[in-house]
């Protein structure tokens, strides 16, 4: 059976170009490496992991970990772990981790580095590891929602020059030296496969005040949840009780807290808000959502009698 990264090794379609629904990115666009945003972890590469024996060039460390605030420099730190020592390899991640920029940490290790790529890293490494890091990248909770709200949208890395041109037709969906459309857009596709995960692992955190009792509306939200999604919920409520025993009945993953911040503390991708009366005049809801808004949360109020409404 052929796997993603064979699918994505293998021959490119022919052209981007006429494709319907795309979302073009490039340079500081969010989906882009090029874009700083929030900090996020990544792996240590095994070779460079003081505690673990020296492993295949593509194992990694999960005990030990970086942060970075861009997708740029943690690719390039996957390039590690060929070096002749670790010394050299050490030396090297300093030298990139400790760029201001992506555009530095993409020079930090290019051809003329002297860094020297692990075995594999050419074929199948860089994929896996371009896949690692990007999965890291999308538990920032507003990237997260960023890349959820995309839907079916076909993502492309429009990577040109100032004449229009394409510059990179591996990463990119655009030709390289010309105006066409048939680069491979690695990233573009690994950005698909990252929110298809994504989109299967929905986590729907449910609140409500104890007066509102209608459990119709909650059933309606969590109708056609994916396999594998998460709900999030307390279980002093009438409609949290609700939101436990539909996850179970549906073999849905289901998280029980027992505070408004250990709810925020599961990173919900949405939140949805039950109340018998404005959330405006009720302080523990009306805060609760404002947290989930501020961390990027989508949030969605039922107020007993009206429609179903978007902050």
């Amino acid at each position: 059976m052929t796997d993603f990264i064979d699918e994505l090794l293998g021959p490119a379609p022919e052209d981007w170009e006429p494709v319907p629904n795309k979302l073009m990115f490039y340079g500081g666009d969010w989906p882009s490496n090029f874009c700083v945003h929030e900090r996020f972890e990544i792996p240590l590469p095994l070779s460079l992991n003081p505690t673990a024996e020296l492993a295949s060039a593509n194992a990694f460390a999960h005990d030990l970990w970086l942060e970075v605030d861009n997708g740029e420099v943690a690719f390039h730190l996957g390039k590690l772990g060929g070096g002749r020592t670790r010394e050299e390899d050490f030396v090297n991640l300093m030298r990139i981790w400790g760029t201001s920029s992506p555009l530095q940490a993409k020079r930090a290790a290019g051809v003329r580095s002297g860094v020297r790529l692990p075995a594999g890293w050419n074929s199948r490494g860089r994929i896996e590891w371009m896949l690692e890091v990007q999965r890291r990248k999308y538990t920032i909770p507003r990237l997260r929602r960023l890349l959820l709200n995309t839907g079916d949208q076909v993502l492309c890395e429009n990577s040109v020059d100032r004449n229009g041109n394409g510059r990179d037709d591996e990463w990119g969906c655009r030709t390289k030296g010309s105006t066409g459309w048939t680069g491979a857009n690695y990233l573009g596709r690994v950005l698909m496969k990252v929110r298809f995960e994504l989109q299967q692992q929905r986590r729907i955190a449910v609140a409500a005040d104890e007066r509102f009792a209608d459990v119709r509306p909650l059933r309606q939200a969590l109708a056609g949840l994916p396999p594998g999604a998460a709900v999030i919920c307390g279980e002093g409520t009438p409609i949290g009780r609700a939101a436990r025993d539909h996850a179970r009945r549906h073999r849905l993953e289901v998280t029980i807290v027992d505070s408004a911040a250990a709810l925020l503390d599961a990173q919900p991708d949405c939140l949805r808000l039950f109340a018998s009366g404005r959330v405006s005049e009720q302080e523990p809801l009306r805060s609760l959502a404002a947290a989930a808004t501020e961390m990027g949360a989508d949030v969605q109020i039922t107020q007993a009698g009206a429609a179903p409404a978007a902050v």
